[in-house]
């Protein structure tokens, strides 16, 4: 027969209804391999129990909790994690407290310790990590579930239509769990919609008609992904890969979560569990922000550290831009540097060059309103969103439009 047909296993999957499918196969495959170390099915363990409970012999009514902390010390003599040593555990007890016959077990019984577990990535594994993924869903996954730190069985599950456009390329989302069955109202950047748009473009391409209900990530056969353990498997495979070997899609959370704790950040603990969709505690009620504008803000506030590619901020640019004006008047002065002057072209980069119509050191002049088309500078209208990227590239800001829109410079 069947694991899945025994009597015992149906009823004992019934009961656990409404946790989730991980939980009930991680159960059901430990249950297995402890059926099998003990050499007896589930309706024969069941059976023992009924039998051993009507005995007067205490240690003969305790055989099923011996067989048990016996399997336990033989996984952890054959090396197992903790990990493992507790699932056993917990799925045994969980099979005979849903036949109403309960173990008697005591504290001390129950395996102890920390497991290892996965490490949070870092931005250097990450960035590796997209760099290294094929396809392009990969890319987009990995850099998805690092910017709204999200469980994967609930970014698999997102359709197109549940994108709410926050404008500056940002996205919400929002979307009751599946394990915990709380709200996530997360978020991720321009980094992964970059991405997302290329992937969706590469997807119609193809001939895909996309729309509100056509999945955010697609399966290879079409529709939703079902399999996360395949995806969380594909994502290791991608981190050891690139010689992360303890990291997992799990490690993207961690990072998600680490990064917004960081005191300089000041976000509420409670807000970060909402971005995650993770459970309140009832302390946390008081802290709990519904309006999607607020978390926005304290999202993109924090957007910059959870950035893979480093930027620098708008002030440190702008900082960088007076110092290399103020730089370049000294040298069209003709004074000399000083050990400060020099210090600030290293530590910015800055290059110097000659303004249009000064008057240089020698008495000549330098090229000025571009004279047969030569020498001219370019301008572009672009929005705030593109401010950065431009200033970073020796764009300047010369006008502000009335409709929110820059006009920068180049020469």
């Amino acid at each position: 027969m069947e694991f899945n047909e025994y009597e015992s296993i149906r009823y004992w999957m019934d009961t656990l209804a409404t946790r989730s499918k991980n939980t009930k196969d991680g159960y059901r495959r430990q249950l297995r391999l402890f059926c099998k170390a003990v050499n007896m099915t589930p309706d024969e363990l069941i059976q023992k129990r009924k039998e051993d409970l009507k005995s007067d012999d205490i240690y003969k009514r305790h055989q099923i909790e011996m067989l048990l902390k016996k399997n336990i010390a033989e996984l952890q003599e054959r090396g197992k994690s903790i990990a493992t040593l507790k699932n056993r555990y917990s799925s045994v007890r969980s099979f005979f407290e849903c036949h109403y016959m309960r173990l008697e077990l005591l504290r001390t019984d129950a395996p102890s310790g920390e497991s290892i577990g996965k490490e949070p990535a870092d931005k250097d594994q990450i960035r590796k990590m997209i760099d290294a993924a094929d396809p392009l869903k990969f890319r987009c996954m990995i850099s998805f579930l690092k910017d709204i730190g999200w469980r994967i069985s609930d970014v698999l599950r997102l359709k197109w239509g549940d994108k709410n456009d926050m404008g500056d390329g940002f996205w919400n989302f929002k979307k009751v769990t599946k394990k915990k069955h709380v709200v996530a109202n997360g978020f991720v950047g321009p980094e992964t919609t970059e991405l997302m748009e290329l992937y969706r473009k590469k997807r119609e391409r193809t001939g895909e008609k996309i729309d509100d209900d056509s999945p955010l990530f697609l399966s290879e056969m079409g529709g939703h992904i079902k399999s996360i353990p395949w995806v969380s498997q594909k994502i290791g495979d991608i981190a050891r890969l690139v010689g992360a070997k303890n990291v997992s899609a799990h490690s993207l959370r961690k990072y998600f979560q680490i990064t917004l704790e960081n005191p300089e950040l000041h976000i509420q603990k409670s807000w970060i569990k909402q971005f995650m969709g993770k459970t309140l505690n009832p302390g946390d009620k008081p802290y709990v922000e519904h309006r999607v504008e607020k978390l926005f803000e304290a999202y993109k506030r924090a957007y910059d550290h959870l950035r893979i590619i480093e930027t620098t901020s708008l002030v440190e640019l702008q900082k960088r831009q007076q110092i290399a004006e103020a730089l370049t008047d000294k040298l069209m002065r003709g004074e000399p540097f000083t050990e400060e002057d020099r210090a600030n072209v290293k530590r910015y980069g800055i290059q110097l060059r000659e303004k249009a119509g000064r008057t240089q050191p020698n008495g000549g002049s330098t090229a000025n309103d571009c004279p047969n088309g030569e020498n001219c500078p370019t301008f572009r209208e672009i929005n705030e969103a593109e401010l950065l990227t431009h200033l970073q590239q020796g764009w300047r800001v010369t006008h502000n439009l009335q409709n929110g829109r820059l006009i920068v410079e180049r020469r």
